[in-house]
């Protein structure tokens, strides 16, 4: 490796018209954690989704690769002649995949079959009471009062709840003067469309949303005049997932022979467990965190390893500070959708070459980034260069936002971490800039 050439080609680069105007930080590490660049490396900047590095990497080192969310199923009262006769209690704990289209594990059919195998267990062929749906761990939603308002009805800006449900997203489309809901086996679209107040307007084109984090309800809007070519799906976020999941698992354990009489019957601080649905191993949720940017699975990761420091009386800062010696960021959320957010270059690409270098202990890190040009939210970047399968990533975009870190495995294996803020060129010449970057780092 020509670390002089590497140097010279990402400084003139850096340092192109494209970039007049913006504030840009970059670092690049070599394996022994020298800085091969450092191109104002201090800057604290918005790094948008880079963020869940610093999120996703934390919890392997607290709760370990194997970790698993779970769900309880109690019921009040007792059994007696196969009928409950309290209430059948589903308490959730943060789990993000309950339900989540991303693993054939967790889809809504399987998880209700779970639910319903357990009360077969019991020869239970009739609940007196009704399904009560236990939100009480995770009371926050003004917690997210730093996201931006128009983000809110969108599937990336679902809130975690301690019942979460298919990812607290749904995809809509328009068909001629309707909107119709998504097909999910085993859930009635009436239930997302209850979620929607529809308005036409004549002066769009796409469909649009409108809702804040207390609102159950959000605006959306659609021109029904639109031609049909120019309709696309949309996804919107869920409000109240635990009611969609009480109506499917209610219809579901009827049309399995077990009777739900809703009746009305008094909370019981009696429960008794019989069964846990368990997440897939947090490898697994990382993985498709890192891959999609998926911002729930971020997030609730990010509330599962803040109760841990809690209890430790530590913060994320703090636990940084401890192993790098390094805790330049800050940290409003875990996916990175908060505008305050902050990070510098040179805390993610220490962090990463850090996690690179200690995979035995926490697991093979680097391999739940995408690979550039192939891959997740990078597969549109550094197209030229992917025959090199050496460059693996994690995006992060807002407006005006791009910052990208990741590894290059090459003849020597670096860490690079690269933040543009306030960028005043088009997305396009942004774009084909940062192809450059990447081409240069890659044949490095």
């Amino acid at each position: 490796m020509n670390k002089e050439n590497l140097v010279s080609g990402l400084k003139h680069l850096l340092n192109k018209p494209e970039l007049q105007g913006a504030v840009s930080s970059m670092v690049v590490k070599d394996s022994k954690n020298n800085t091969i660049l450092g191109y104002n490396p201090g800057l604290y900047l918005s790094p948008a989704s880079n963020i869940k590095l610093i999120t996703t990497a934390t919890a392997l080192h607290l709760l370990g690769k194997d970790y698993r969310f779970h769900t309880n199923v109690s019921y009040t009262g007792a059994i007696e002649a196969g009928k409950v006769t309290g209430n059948l209690v589903v308490k959730g704990f943060g789990d993000p995949t309950l339900g989540s289209r991303q693993f054939e594990e967790t889809l809504p059919l399987v998880v209700f079959k779970k639910i319903a195998d357990f009360l077969k267990a019991l020869s239970v062929t009739e609940i007196e009471g009704d399904i009560i749906i236990d939100n009480s761990y995770i009371q926050n939603k003004y917690t997210y009062a730093d996201w931006v308002l128009e983000d809110y009805p969108w599937y990336y800006g679902a809130i975690p709840q301690a019942l979460n449900f298919l990812d607290n997203s749904f995809a809509i489309r328009q068909s001629g003067h309707k909107i119709i809901p998504e097909d999910t086996p085993g859930v009635d679209g009436k239930l997302f469309l209850n979620e929607c107040e529809i308005f036409e307007d004549t002066s769009i084109d796409e469909i649009k949303a409108l809702g804040s984090p207390t609102c159950s309800k959000k605006s959306v809007f659609f021109n029904p005049a639109l031609d049909a070519s120019k309709i696309k799906e949309e996804k919107l976020s869920l409000a109240n997932p635990g009611l969609v999941f009480k109506a499917g698992l209610r219809n579901y354990l009827i049309a399995n022979g077990i009777k739900v009489n809703a009746g009305n019957k008094a909370a019981d601080s009696d429960l008794h467990e019989i069964g846990t649905l368990n997440s897939p191993p947090l490898s697994e949720i990382i993985k498709v965190t890192n891959f999609k940017s998926h911002n729930l699975f971020a997030e609730c990761t990010y509330l599962a390893l803040t109760k841990v420091l809690d209890e430790k009386k530590e913060n994320l800062n703090i636990y940084w500070q401890n192993i790098l010696g390094n805790s330049k960021f800050n940290t409003c959320d875990g996916s990175g959708l908060a505008r305050k957010n902050l990070s510098t270059t040179v805390f993610l690409s220490e962090l990463l070459m850090h996690m690179f270098m200690n995979k035995d202990k926490f697991g093979d890190f680097i391999q739940t980034l995408p690979l550039l040009g192939k891959d997740g939210t990078v597969k549109d970047y550094g197209k030229d260069t992917r025959a090199k399968n050496t460059v693996r990533m994690k995006t992060g975009s807002m407006s005006k936002v791009r910052a990208f870190a990741g590894v290059v495995q090459g003849t020597e294996t670096l860490s690079f971490s690269m933040i543009f803020n306030n960028y005043q060129c088009t997305d396009a010449e942004m774009r084909t800039l940062c192809d450059a970057i990447f081409k240069e780092l890659a044949t490095a």
